[in-house]
């Protein structure tokens, strides 16, 4: 979910357009770096500042969401498909602002759904 939420945040412009997506294509060829690079980002993203791992400076996104900074370790065909998958730009339809703790959800039809998650 917070993949998803990076690289929607990526497409409207909360953060560098394709950062995230550039990010993973990077770490590829040096999977052993995945992990810190993308907690260092959530970590900037929950409070806004300077990110190394995309070497610009990020908006604090007012969300939960990145409260928890830990990310899972990825092998080489996982990190392919998360950056297929974010380079198709089919995952990230339908995801909506909303209000509540976790402030996304999702909608087949595309409409804003106001819920809490």
């Amino acid at each position: 979910m917070r993949a998803l939420f990076t690289m929607f945040a990526a497409d409207v412009a909360l953060l560098p357009k394709d950062s995230f997506l550039e990010l993973l294509r990077s770490r590829r060829a040096r999977l052993e770096t995945f992990v810190p690079k993308v907690e260092e980002l959530r970590e900037r993203t929950n409070t806004g500042g300077f990110s190394n791992a995309l070497d610009h400076h990020v908006r604090r996104l007012n969300s939960n969401l990145f409260a928890e900074a830990r990310a899972l370790p990825l092998d080489a065909d996982q990190l392919e498909l998360l950056a297929k998958a974010g380079a198709s730009g089919q995952p990230k339809q339908g995801v909506k602002p909303v209000s509540g703790r976790s402030g996304w959800s999702t909608s087949r039809t595309g409409a804003t759904t106001h819920s809490k998650l």
